[in-house]
């Protein structure tokens, strides 16, 4: 899974980033060879808008995690990035292969979960 780019309203502003490499914000598989999870993966990526940001993510492990839309077993990953000014943000996520994301942070603070949906 990549990300080419994003639009978020940080404080009071709407933030746009699009990035020259795509961030890998998850492995494919997640698992090597022998069935152990990858641990860790970084992206370092110019931006258009000017700068770089780093992303590293690293894997906790499979956690339960309980969100509007049930109890999930997801990978709960621990994603760093470094923006352009050298900043360090950390944020929760939760990732579960047939579903998604079901919980994460963006900005930092600010939690979207999944529901369930709505007839």
């Amino acid at each position: 899974m990549l990300l080419l780019g994003e639009n978020v309203d940080e404080e009071t502003q709407a933030v746009t980033r699009t990035f020259v490499t795509p961030i890998q914000v998850l492995p494919y598989p997640i698992t090597n060879g022998q069935g152990q999870p990858v641990q860790t993966w970084t992206t370092t990526s110019a931006m258009e808008e000017g700068g770089s940001e780093t992303h590293r993510f690293d894997n906790s492990g499979l956690s339960a995690v309980t969100v509007p839309a049930g109890t999930f077993d997801a990978w709960h990953l621990v994603h760093t990035r470094t923006d352009a000014q050298a900043v360090n943000h950390q944020l929760d996520e939760y990732f579960v292969p047939d579903r998604g994301f079901v919980r994460f942070e963006c900005p930092e603070g600010e939690v979207w979960s999944l529901r369930p949906a709505t007839p």
